[in-house]
């Protein structure tokens, strides 16, 4: 278990990604605190491991996702980018 970071999920607020398939719409009822944007979506394909000591403090530190929405997010990400890279791997 990593203790000092975590997975993270880039995050954009650009409507050009509103429809494709790398895109997972975040709306203000799947926060804790919500947002203030018109559009805010999870670029699937997009994640990476952080440090805690890494993560810059802004005004929405701390908002959390509800475990619904989040539970969601997590099988669109491993169905779109590791499903396909597990289907290239030979079987043991």
């Amino acid at each position: 278990m990593m203790r000092e970071g975590f997975v993270g999920v880039m995050l954009t607020s650009d409507h050009r990604y509103k429809s494709d398939e790398y895109s997972f719409e975040i709306s203000n009822d799947m926060l804790s605190k919500g947002h203030d944007l018109p559009f805010c979506a999870a670029r699937i394909h997009l994640i990476g491991n952080f440090l805690y000591k890494d993560v810059i403090k802004n005004s929405k530190w701390g908002t959390e996702m509800r475990k619904d929405p989040f539970r969601r997010l997590v099988t669109m990400i491993n169905r779109t980018t590791f499903q396909m890279q597990l289907q290239l791997l030979p079987p043991l």
